[in-house]
């Protein structure tokens, strides 16, 4: 039997059709950008979406921890999730 299948399902899921859009695609330093994460999780719940730059996290999102949302500070990012 195979070692990944747990009552003949995968015992670990992904996400499947992720897209991520960037408006507008390029900006000048100091010029605002929203960045959008869209994905399809084939119901199983969201464990958390996390953004980085280069090897830097800056924004965090995870549903089941309070508070949900957690930014980090990065020398030129300012990030705004109203």
């Amino acid at each position: 039997m195979d070692s990944s299948l747990q009552n003949g399902k995968p015992d670990s899921s992904c996400l499947k059709n992720v897209t991520l859009v960037v408006k507008p695609p390029t900006v000048m330093e100091g010029q605002d950008t929203t960045l959008q994460c869209f994905y399809d999780l084939e119901g199983i719940p969201l464990y958390s979406v996390k953004w980085y730059r280069g090897r830097h996290e800056f924004y965090r999102f995870s549903p089941s921890e309070h508070p949900s949302s957690k930014i980090f500070p990065i020398p030129g990012i300012d990030v705004d999730v109203s």
